[in-house]
Formats: structure tokens, sequence, C-alpha cells
């Protein structure tokens, strides 16, 4: 599919700016899509494992003892499931305008019309090429949303565990005449704690996002829920010195180990140089915003000329 790409603007007898972003564009939508399937294949191991820590490890908002809390989560998850809807209509709509928008307007049967838009052969019949293109034509959207989505519920359920985690944490003291039931609150938090600081989602979203070269689901799929991650994780420390902690003083070794541990920071980055979070995405957004003005120049300059 790539050669076939390539081909067509190699052989186009008019070779214009405009014409070699669109076949560098082509080829990029086909490279990301294979960054993701290499992706998904070489971190298949880390992801299982990722998700049955996550099923293990991670709190049962029914267990929340705190009903305004509960249906905040409960809140947090329908918002969720309306994302993923709007995302995948938003998508499969793009994709469909894409593959037959250009046909059904010019009903030509160019290759320009293609699905990607690429050579054709002379010995190849333009439908049967057109027919054959429906396999990764429809297999990259599939494969693009399995992979963000991922992702993207990761680190929102994440985000939620620290909530809960920040709840624990402030009610830590409550009831505290039986001193160990205190210390497997501290217990308890503790682990959990460490559990989110752990490495495996940042190792595998840091991976991932070497992958991530669409500006859309950059944005809305890893730098909002990571944004909302590291907010909530800032957040810990506070809530916990808010505990009223001082008046319990003979726990002052636990609180210090937990409120020390409470102090490490939650950030993704891309590369380990560029901080994955909303400036980040608002940053990118005026990069692409610039660079498409720098387009339409050069188009309208060449139109004139």
């Amino acid at each position: 599919m790539t050669y076939l790409v390539v081909m067509l603007f190699l052989y186009s007898e008019d070779k214009t700016f405009i014409g070699a972003v669109a076949c560098f564009t082509n080829i990029l939508a086909q490279l990301h899509v294979v960054l993701y399937v290499t992706a998904l294949y070489v971190l298949r191991p880390n992801i299982l494992y990722l998700l049955k820590s996550i099923q293990h490890q991670f709190w049962e908002i029914e267990n929340c003892k705190d009903f305004k809390l509960q249906l905040d989560c409960y809140k947090t998850l329908h918002v969720l499931k309306w994302k993923y809807r709007i995302f995948c209509t938003l998508l499969f709509f793009c994709v469909l305008t894409y593959y037959y928008g250009r046909i059904l307007e010019s009903k030509e049967t160019t290759p320009e019309n293609m699905m990607f838009e690429s050579y054709i052969p002379k010995w190849m019949n333009f439908w049967v090429m057109f027919a054959w293109q429906h396999l990764p034509a429809y297999g990259f959207p599939v494969i693009e949303l399995a992979m963000d989505f991922t992702v993207f519920s990761i680190v929102s359920l994440t985000a939620m565990q620290f909530r809960l985690l920040r709840h624990e944490m402030e009610v830590i003291f409550k009831d505290s005449k039986d001193g160990i039931f205190v210390m497997d609150k501290f217990r308890k938090c503790s682990e959990h704690l460490t559990f989110l600081l752990g490495e495996n989602t940042e190792d595998m979203l840091r991976a991932v996002v070497y992958a991530a070269l669409m500006f859309f689901e950059f944005f809305i799929c890893y730098c909002f829920p990571a944004q909302s991650l590291v907010d909530e994780s800032q957040k810990i420390a506070t809530t916990f010195f808010d505990s009223g902690w001082y008046n319990h003083l003979k726990y002052h070794r636990n609180t210090i180990l937990l409120l020390g541990k409470a102090q490490l920071q939650v950030n993704f980055t891309v590369g380990g140089f560029l901080n994955l979070d909303l400036q980040t995405g608002l940053t990118m957004a005026r990069s692409m915003f610039s660079y498409s003005m720098f387009l339409r120049t050069m188009t309208i300059l060449k139109e004139e000329l």
C-alpha cells in the first residue's frame, strides 16, 4: 500500500508541494497504524499484566463510604462512556467521509478517488483495487481505536483511584480509638499509593506515545486524561496534610512515611524530554494551526502565480 502511494506521486505529471504533503500524510497515516500494531504486539504481556493488576488492585467504587464521592465516580464513568461513543461516532464519520466522499462527488475512477490515494497498475481494475483497500481501510481505525481507548481508560481510571485514595487518607484518623484499625488503614493507603505510583502504567503509556502521531487522538486520549491524573496525584499530599494528623502524634512515623511518599509526582513524558499534559496539547495545537496557515498561504501564492 505504501509503495502504491509513493508511486502515485512519482508517476504524476504535475508534482506539486501540496501533492508531496498529501503523499507524506498518507504514508504517515499508514506508519501510524503500523506503530500501533507493533506497540500492541510488543507490549502485549505488559498490557495484560497491567489489566490483571488493575482488576485485582483497584478499589471498588461500591466500597467507598462517602455517598457523594460514589456519585462523582459513577458520573465520571458515565462521562467516559459518552466520550467513547462520541469519539467512535466522529472517527467513523470522518473515515467514511474520507473514503467515499471523493468518489461520490466526482464519480470518476481515478487514483485520487481510491480510499488511499494510490497508483493503480494498468493490469488492475479500479473496483478490484478499491474493494481490496477496504481491508486495511477498516482495520486501521479499529486498531487505533483499541489502542487509544485502552490508554485513555487506564489513565482516567487511575485518576479516579487517586480520588478514592485522597478520601481514604482524609478520613484516616476517624474512629482512631482502635490503634490496630488505624495502622491497617495506613498500610492499606501506603500499598495502594505504591501501586498507583508504580511504573507499569507510565512505561506502557511512554511506549505508546511514540506511536501517537495524530493530533486529535493525541489531544483527547492522551493529554486530557494525563493532565487529570497529574492533578489528582498532586492533591494527595494536601489532602492528607488536612486530615488532622497533628492531633495523633503517636502515629508520627507512619504519617511521615506516607506523607513523604505522597510527595512523589506523577509525570508522563514523551521520550523523556516533553511533558505529556494539557499545556503540551495546546502548544501542539498552536503549532499545527501555524503549519496549516503556512500551507494555505503557499497554496494561495501558487494559484496567484
